[in-house]
């Protein structure tokens, strides 16, 4: 992402603060989601050994 030169720095950086939210929403998300593919993962192997 770059600065245009009509583009104003406070909008940008709304811009990207909101964006920065998103994203970090996505990664909790998705660390949430390993914590319990990976708790899936052990219990199957549990059963199996």
């Amino acid at each position: 992402m770059r600065l245009d030169d009509g583009t104003h720095c406070e909008e940008a950086s709304s811009l990207a603060e909101h964006k920065l939210q998103d994203v970090r929403a996505k990664l909790a998300d998705l660390a949430r989601m390993e914590v319990v593919l990976s708790q899936l993962v052990c219990a199957c192997h549990a059963r199996q050994g």
